[in-house]
């Protein structure tokens, strides 16, 4: 039945002219004659010389007749040396893709052997990467760590690298001191060889994906803690103890509650964090061995506004879904980085409770909704595209989450969680796919949800709702008018879901109305003795949806002054911020100062930002005052909207000094986007500031793009060079490509950002590559073609040759474009501003009592 369900639906919702490049294809999982069941390596790690050499052993079970030879993935490595299990020498070939070995003897189906491959690699361009120090960046740390998602561990061990394949593995690692190794399971042994060497041997004991056989080594200092008898250790560089444990102090209190709720305890012996330096991911959830960005320490100024406890949770929820229950195909990854984003967000609600929970639902949600609306739709299961990683996007993270969060709230919480646990423990150490949790929820409820599962992961989309509603007095009768406003063509089926509504009284007294939508239009009557205050259509916010609430102004001020969730209360200061009046102003800046959540008084601040009149102008100036850091940025980028010396004015303190990183970083942007005389000097100076993760540094950067200086270029070639930060260089190059966007004639911008790609190799050049790619992409020049076309040829992270593929194509496409785009986009500017100075207009003449 999964065959055909397979069949039926992966051709379905993807928007080929998008989302798929020339060379997509289905994509099935491989035949295969052999099922692997233990790796063993035995290393010698020389991390300053960059190479690595030792014997892989790799035990195997035939699952075919009369089997002569077995093939393993293996690229870019030397292999010296093949042996069988009783240490005779077998023959093999080995090319670019891997190593055919010939068995001494053919194995019938169900016998077993095993293999020892003696091979060397020198710096792999994939898989296993060895950072240190050089003569642009020579505090460098030296270090060497892994990561083998989604099929690169084959470029430093010879393996069968597909998810499928789950297997006990082992690791002897021979380093010298002061390194420390860390890998997979527990500590068996450690000691000193004969050499003087450090042998760290590490064992896996439960089966696990080839994929996140892991090996990270460094100077690391290892902090503790403890979940019961589960020890949880903390891998950090020397002097960033206290850094360390910031980030890491909620650690045991996240395996604690995902135990708890899962109803699976914690699966194995021990769990390990190591923060590697140059990472080219925010984090990757090696079994029992999570490698993590060093961007994620942070200082006690920095923990005003962010937290790793976000990305913590993340890769944590993995080691069940992900590690202990594998996709079986790349096409099913939602089931690793749907449950992991929803669980981070679990624990969100669990910690800090349901306003953060929500709001960071409605931000993973229009983190989703951004790319499928300026980038591509596709459904959320398929195995048409180029390469796997093209999968890892919005979609697959908030976009599988989002779905998720419906099912919970359908199936109820008790249900939810016997799901949850039924899944995990049917399939625990085993692969699945999609049809694996659908029968789970089919067995626990009794209930099918194929209808569910087709409609939100097979097919792409979401429902775009308009609601209104009438209450018809002498009938007694609340009218609610529902329609679908999809795009037909886009989204051509329409939506079945179930639907809360909620009526409010005047007294308070809430009364739920059920509801199922599944048609295009609706006219719901439901029975109301008087009409409510507040007319609440999904009031917990269940479904993924756009909605717009046709209200009128008094209807949305009390919603946004008394509707109990804070989504609800967001969507009436959105509303309310199309409205634009005095009085949506005056309720907008009450929600500012008064609501009790940060989110409501930061959108409320944006919305006000967007009316852009006078009297929202003063709105914000005032609203600096507000003390949550996370609001108080909000005003900040508000007031960035308005191109006014009173502005200018009002942000310059903060610009100078806040509190907090984010704040000032927020104001310096902002200081640049009123253009105002002074604001230039102002963003330079903001250069000279360090700042967690450079953030106030990029923000200025960043800045003097919106300042379009030629006074800025020679600054942005400065730190887009090799040897500047990582996040500094990306920034640079990003502006660059703005700045270059309007000096179409000048050949310095392309040059230095094409000089992003001669840079050294290695992880360190990637986010720089990456922003130059989207530098290159913004200058939409055909003169980047060639040099996007030499990053598509050459690169083998597939992030780079994806985007640089998608950079070509909007190019080519856009030829001509170019300048009528641009007169555009300075036409709407100017539309706002004689926008904003109606507004003004129309608000004094109110204010004076007299019509226009």
């Amino acid at each position: 039945m999964s065959n055909l369900y397979f069949c039926k639906y992966f051709p379905e919702g993807v928007e080929a002219e998008n989302f798929l490049l020339p060379d997509a294809k289905p994509h099935w999982n491989p035949s295969r004659d052999m099922i692997l069941s233990h790796v063993s390596l035995d290393l010698i790690v020389e991390v300053e010389a960059k190479k690595l050499k030792g014997t892989a052993r790799i035990s195997f079970t035939s699952i075919k007749k009369n089997l002569e030879s077995i093939f393993l993935d293996a690229r870019e490595m030397s292999i010296d040396r093949v042996t069988s299990d009783d240490d005779q020498t077998l023959k093999f070939k080995h090319n670019d893709r891997g190593v055919r070995i010939d068995l001494d003897a053919p194995l019938d189906r169900g016998q077993s052997s095993t293999v020892s491959i003696d091979y060397g690699v020198e710096n792999p361009r994939l898989g296993l990467y060895f950072t240190g120090p050089d003569e642009h960046y020579p505090d460098k740390l030296w270090q060497v760590w892994s990561q083998g998602q989604d099929e690169d561990n084959k470029y430093w061990f010879p393996c069968v690298d597909h998810p499928r394949e789950k297997v006990t593995s082992e690791i002897r690692a021979r380093v010298y001191k002061p390194f420390v190794v860390v890998s997979n399971g527990e500590l068996k042994e450690k000691y000193e060889d004969d050499d003087g060497r450090l042998v760290y041997h590490w064992s896996m004991e439960k089966p696990h994906s080839i994929y996140l056989i892991s090996l990270a080594v460094g100077a690391y200092l290892e902090l503790t803690d403890h979940f019961e008898d589960i020890p949880l250790s903390f891998y950090v560089p020397e002097g960033r103890e206290e850094e360390g444990y910031r980030s890491f102090e909620k650690t045991a209190d996240i395996v604690r509650y995902f135990s708890e709720k899962t109803g699976i305890r914690y699966p194995y012996h021990q769990y390990s964090q190591v923060v590697a330096q140059d990472f080219i991911f925010g984090g990757m959830e090696n079994t029992t061995a999570t490698t993590l960005t060093e961007m994620t320490l942070h200082d006690e100024r920095a923990h005003l506004d962010f937290t790793s406890e976000h990305l913590v949770a993340h890769e944590l929820a993995h080691q069940w879904f992900g590690d202990l229950v594998t996709s079986k195909s790349w096409s099913h990854s939602w089931l690793h980085e749907g449950f992991a984003t929803y669980f981070d967000l679990l624990y969100t609600e669990h910690a800090e409770g349901e306003d953060e929970f929500f709001y960071r639902l409605l931000e993973n949600r229009e983190t989703y909704f951004e790319e499928h609306d300026s980038k591509y739709r596709r459904s959320i299961v398929t195995n048409v595209y180029s390469q796997p990683i093209d999968l890892f996007d919005m979609h697959l993270y908030p976009g599988s989450a989002a779905r998720l969060h419906m099912l919970r709230r359908i199936l109820g919480e008790e249900e939810w969680w016997e799901v949850i646990t039924l899944f995990l423990k049917e399939h625990r150490d085993s692969v699945v796919e999609t049809v694996d949790f659908a029968r789970c929820i089919e067995e626990v409820t009794g209930d099918n949800y194929d209808w569910f599962f087709d409609q939100w992961f097979y097919k792409p989309g979401f429902p775009v709702l308009e609601c209104s509603c009438e209450y018809q007095e002498k009938e007694k009768n609340l009218l609610l008018h529902l329609k679908q406003n999809q795009n037909a063509e886009k989204e051509p089926h329409t939506f079945r879901f179930p639907l809360t509504v909620r009526l409010v009284g005047e007294n308070g007294a809430a009364r739920d109305i059920k509801v199922q939508v599944e048609d295009r239009e609706h006219h719901f009557y439901i029975p109301a003795e008087e009409e409510p205050s507040m007319v609440l259509v999904d009031p917990e916010d269940t479904i993924l949806k756009r909605m717009r609430w046709k209200a009128d102004s008094g209807k949305l001020s009390r919603q946004l002054k008394q509707a109990e969730n804070v989504l609800k209360r967001i969507d009436a200061a959105a509303e309310l911020t199309k409205v634009g009046d005095r009085d949506a102003v005056k309720s907008l800046e009450e929600a500012m100062h008064h609501d009790p959540f940060w989110g409501v008084a930061a959108r409320a601040a944006k919305g006000l930002g967007e009316i852009r009149t006078e009297k929202a102008l003063q709105a914000l100036i005032r609203g600096l005052k507000v003390t949550h850091p996370k609001a108080r940025r909000a005003v900040v980028k508000a007031l960035g909207n308005f191109k006014d010396k009173k502005a200018f004015e009002s942000l310059q303190p903060l610009a100078e000094q806040d509190a907090s990183y984010f704040v000032e970083a927020e104001a310096v942007h902002a200081i640049a986007r009123t253009k105002e005389k002074g604001a230039f000097a102002l963003v330079v100076d903001a250069l000279e500031r360090d700042s967690f993760n450079d953030v106030i540094r990029c923000k200025a950067l960043e800045g003097l793009g919106e300042l379009d200086d030629d006074k800025a270029l020679s600054i942005l070639y400065e730190h887009s060079r090799y040897g500047k930060p990582e996040l500094v260089r990306a920034q640079a190059l990003r502006t660059l490509g703005k700045m270059g966007k309007s000096r179409p004639d000048n050949r310095e911008i392309l040059e230095k950002i094409s000089d992003a790609f001669q840079a050294p190799e290695g992880p360190r050049s990637f986010r720089a590559k990456l922003a130059a790619i989207q530098a290159l992409e913004t200058l939409n020049r055909e003169e980047g073609l060639p040099i996007l076309k030499r990053v598509a040829e050459t690169e083998l992270d597939g992030r780079l040759v994806r985007n640089a593929r998608l950079a070509m194509r909007k190019i080519e496409r856009g030829k001509d474009k170019g300048e009528a785009i641009q007169k555009l986009e300075k036409r709407l500017e100017e539309f706002a501003e004689e926008s904003k100075k109606l507004k003004d207009r129309l608000d004094k003449l109110e204010s004076l009592g007299t019509k226009d």
